[in-house]
């Protein structure tokens, strides 16, 4: 096991055809956008001149929502193919991002926004040590004051039962979830994959699952 959870723990989309199994997945996560920005704008209380930078933005769908309603939006990802969508995406928004191509260990940016956003549980994907590294890439990007929003998975949740059904609706896909606990190392492996004619295409991430005195 130790080789799988090595092998998919790195940021996420690195692989092409990874990457279009997760869009394709994914990307009726559209429809909660406006939702999910009403919570950041209320949680973060936002100056509506706040510079805000989306970490892991995938195809921007935050970013975009975010940039809709005049904050100035700085989005990286670690996937070219997911930025092209989130750029396509925001032109036909008419709205104007920053997209940077950036590993999240390694963004450069240095007391420059109000506020630093990691949605979808795009934090935790990478070693305890990485995910320390990026929690310090963020205090070092975020202004005196900034504030941080990391989206994760509650483990007490995941106790009581898995968060996902075993079957999903994701426009014309139905997609599969199968949930793996691996206890000793705090994380689980998340196999998302639906059926194309014979052929099997998932997506697979393992996240490390922090409880709130850890995060502290």
């Amino acid at each position: 096991m130790g080789s799988e959870l090595n092998r998919w723990a790195c940021a996420r989309g690195v692989k092409k055809a990874h990457t279009m199994v997760y869009y394709r997945i994914y990307k009726e996560t559209l429809k909660t956008a406006k939702k999910e920005a009403d919570f950041i704008e209320k949680v973060l209380q936002l100056s509506k001149k706040a510079r805000i930078l989306d970490l892991g933005c995938g195809f921007g769908r935050h970013a975009i929502e975010l940039a809709k309603r005049g904050f100035d939006v700085t989005a990286t990802d670690i996937s070219s193919d997911l930025l092209s969508i989130a750029k396509r995406n925001a032109k036909k928004a008419h709205v104007k991002i920053k997209f940077y191509q950036k590993d999240i260990r390694k963004i450069d940016f240095r007391n420059r926004f109000d506020a630093v956003i990691m949605m979808l549980n795009a934090f935790g994907l990478l070693s305890d040590e990485s995910n320390e590294k990026v929690i310090k890439r963020i205090s070092g990007a975020l202004k005196k004051g900034g504030k941080a929003l990391i989206d994760l998975r509650n483990p007490e949740r995941l106790k009581k039962g898995d968060v996902y059904g075993k079957v999903e609706q994701a426009g014309k896909l139905k997609v599969y979830t199968e949930i793996e606990r691996y206890p000793s190392r705090k994380r689980i492996l998340i196999r998302r994959y639906f059926y194309e004619g014979n052929e099997k295409k998932e997506y697979v991430a393992v996240v490390r699952l922090y409880n709130r005195s850890e995060l502290k």
